[in-house]
């Protein structure tokens, strides 16, 4: 049996999947013969990752998505943002089951929060920016996909860096920009 201390999982700005690699490792290494088993399996269990994806509803973020759905025991979407895609965050909804959903629109996050209460999904559904900088920082989140067009993605993509999560940052055009 080997004890791992639960404050040894809560070192800043370390994906917990990051702390719980180094701390199995270092079982490995020094209890190699007895519990390699048991790492293992912790180690697969716990390596998991949980996502945050802003701007699920664009092609970045159902192209993460579908990496999502293909690995479902590596990658976990904990939450789900969009502009005013309606229709189509809730179809993502239903298929990954976030914790929240965001929509920048008001009256959009209105009309999802009705579909996902009559869907029976337990999804919070939250609106405006500063529920995007809300769910870049929730304590499950290891990593944010910024995959929102334009400024909006800054505010964010910023709260999280600060929090210590893994960002990745997708630009289909970066060629257009690049000095000549």
């Amino acid at each position: 049996f080997v004890y791992i201390p639960v404050a040894a999982l809560r070192a800043p700005c370390i994906p917990p999947s990051s702390r719980i690699f180094k701390i199995v490792s270092e079982v490995i290494i020094k209890k190699r013969n007895v519990v390699i088993r048991f790492t293992l399996s912790l180690f697969t269990i716990l390596i998991m990752q949980n996502l945050v994806i802003l701007g699920s509803t664009g092609s970045i973020g159902t192209s993460t998505l579908d990496v999502v759905a293909r690995h479902p025991g590596k990658f976990r979407a904990v939450a789900l943002t969009a502009n005013c895609q309606t229709d189509l965050l809730f179809r993502q909804c239903v298929q990954f089951k976030p914790r929240y959903a965001v929509l920048l629109d008001e009256d959009a996050a209105t009309q999802l929060r009705q579909r996902v209460r009559e869907a029976g999904l337990a999804i919070e559904v939250l609106s405006g920016a500063a529920a995007l900088e809300q769910v870049s920082v929730l304590p499950e989140a290891d990593t944010v996909m910024a995959a929102i067009v334009g400024a909006a993605g800054l505010r964010p993509t910023l709260a999280a860096a600060r929090a210590g999560k893994k960002i990745l940052l997708a630009n289909k055009r970066s060629e257009e920009h690049t000095s000549e």
